[in-house]
């Protein structure tokens, strides 16, 4: 993939109001291959190749005018891009994974996801691509296009909304305090690892509050407790 382009030492310090088309409220955004996609809760998204002028698209389409579309997260692997969300149909009760790719930000194609499929809040792009879903549903593909379920996780893991990978780990964050983490992206751990309340003991004695340190136990990740300067 092209690599985005070197930060100069002041970047980031100065920003700009860009003019885009409205196509909602925006979820996510990611870059490869020369192209900034950021996608949107209706389902469509904006392209730039420069961050400054930017196009709109429509990355997830159904073939029924009624259904609604939503767009959660955008992510790639290689040079495939990939956007991800949910697609309802009236009357809107129920939602189903939606999942197109694109090589160029501006042309997508809908992608088969297994049948039955929760929708997708977020990815986790390392060797393979893991697509976060709900009632901890786990979904993976090796080219971004072709997809199957990887693992329903248990234990009370409800929708896993973002991830990362690194040092050959890959960690899923989720409601209500979960966490799951995985060696390879095949065996995946879970556990609820902490509960943060108001006035609570979580930071000092997690477990008193109900939390399961076993993926820290097994050095799947590493929690540091943090309190903010009073």
């Amino acid at each position: 993939p092209t690599p985005a382009p070197a930060p100069s030492p002041t970047v980031g310090t100065t920003w700009n109001n860009v003019t885009a088309t409205s196509v909602g409220n925006l979820t996510g955004v990611d870059y490869d291959n020369g192209h900034f996609v950021a996608v949107s809760d209706t389902g469509a998204a904006l392209t730039s190749t420069d961050g400054a002028t930017w196009t709109a698209v429509t990355p997830l389409t159904s073939g029924t005018a009624t259904d609604h579309l939503k767009a959660y997260a955008v992510s790639h692997l290689g040079t495939t891009l990939v956007a991800a969300g949910s697609l309802s149909p009236t009357p809107y009760t129920t939602s189903t994974g939606a999942l197109a790719t694109s090589t160029d930000g501006s042309t997508w194609t809908m992608a088969a996801l297994p049948a039955g499929s929760t929708p997708i809040h977020g990815f986790i792009s390392g060797t393979v691509l893991i697509g976060l879903g709900e009632s901890g549903h786990l979904y993976t593909s090796a080219d971004g296009t072709t997809w199957s379920l990887l693992t329903t996780l248990t234990a009370g893991v409800a929708t896993l909304n973002a991830g990362a990978y690194g040092a050959g780990t890959y960690v899923a964050v989720g409601d209500n305090g979960y966490m799951a983490a995985s060696p390879n992206g095949t065996s995946w751990s879970s556990a609820k690892v902490i509960t943060v309340g108001v006035c609570s003991n979580d930071i000092d004695r997690p477990r008193d509050r109900g939390a399961d340190l076993s993926i820290v136990e097994q050095d799947l990740v590493e929690l540091y407790p943090y309190r903010a300067p009073q």
